[in-house]
């Protein structure tokens, strides 16, 4: 689940037919790439950039984002809208000026977690391991909104695995099979992707492999490229370069966030203590209205006035 090693499984150069599976397996319809695209794409005047791991355009010029997260607090919901708002722009500026929206594509994010946030848990009653969502309204329209975000819990999968017959779908020709078939199909092809990403154990490794041959060459590839010592140390070089940057950020936003709250607290302190003032000022003025109120009466009455009224009088 490291980038290194999963952009090296799914490197479109070398092996164009394992990302077109893992593609088509997610979104379920037939997935022809046409290209990888420039994976970092500055997003303001300022210079600003986004890094998406693998960025697919697709023959009829849709864009997939496909990106892997070990730890799910750095790709918030915010980011996922982000990243997604940033392949429209993509596409929209390729318009060269046109301003036709109608002639935009889909744009999908998927996120394969390998561990995922709690709520994914907690609100998915049916474990669902492949989570898909884009814009709806609160009534029954269809205004072709671009956005689509698959999610793939790679720890839901690895606790509750399932297994899916297609052997009533094994030696029929693409057009015999129905959507339903297709989707059955695509499900086992990636129930077969997520194995492969979430085996640890030598018993996995060996039983997949034993299994697909195609599995067990993923496998003696990636034996080959740990064992060539450049590749393994600019693997971990990377690794260690983005835990450091991971690790800044996170440190950054925690520091942020301190500043926020310690602002909060400062500044309820100095309410707290305009409220007080305003209270002493309010019992201050209604006591000099009392006083003024005491002497105009007892002038008035010629009466005499007490000596600590009228040290009040002449401000003493």
């Amino acid at each position: 689940m490291y980038d290194e090693v999963f952009k090296k499984i799914f490197d479109f150069n070398l092996h164009p037919e394992r990302l077109t599976s893992l593609l088509t397996s997610i979104l379920r319809f037939d997935v022809e790439i046409k290209c990888i695209e420039n994976c970092k794409v500055v997003t303001s005047l300022q210079g600003a950039s986004i890094i998406f791991d693998i960025l697919v355009r697709l023959t009829d010029n849709r864009l997939v984002n496909l990106e892997v997260q070990k730890k799910p607090h750095y790709f918030s919901g915010p980011r996922m809208s982000v990243y997604t708002a940033t392949l429209v722009m993509k596409q929209f500026n390729s318009l060269k000026g046109t301003n036709d929206y109608n002639d935009l594509k889909k744009v999908y994010t998927i996120i394969i977690f390998e561990k995922t946030p709690k709520e994914f848990k907690e609100n998915n009653p049916e474990h669902k391991f492949l989570i898909h969502g884009n814009m709806k309204f609160d009534v029954d329209i269809e205004l072709g909104m671009l956005e689509e975000i698959y999610i793939i819990a790679l720890d839901i999968f690895a606790e509750h695995e399932y297994s899916i017959n297609i052997d009533d779908i094994k030696g029929k020709n693409p057009e015999e099979i129905t959507d339903e078939e297709f989707i059955r199909c695509c499900d086992y092809e990636l129930s077969i992707w997520l194995k492969l990403l979430t085996s640890r154990s030598d018993e996995e490794v060996t039983m997949l492999a034993e299994k697909y041959e195609w599995i067990e060459e993923i496998y003696l590839e990636l034996m080959k490229f740990m064992e060539d010592p450049d590749d393994f140390m600019n693997m971990v070089y990377n690794v260690m370069a983005e835990a450091d940057r991971v690790s800044l950020e996170s440190e950054n936003d925690m520091l942020r966030k301190q500043i926020e709250e310690e602002k909060l607290v400062f500044a309820d302190a100095i309410a707290e203590k305009d409220s007080a003032i305003a209270e002493k000022d309010n019992v201050i003025n209604v006591q000099d209205e009392t006083i003024r109120k005491l002497l105009e009466y007892l002038e008035n009455a010629n009466l005499p006035i007490p000596e600590g009224i009228a040290d009040m009088k002449h401000g003493r």
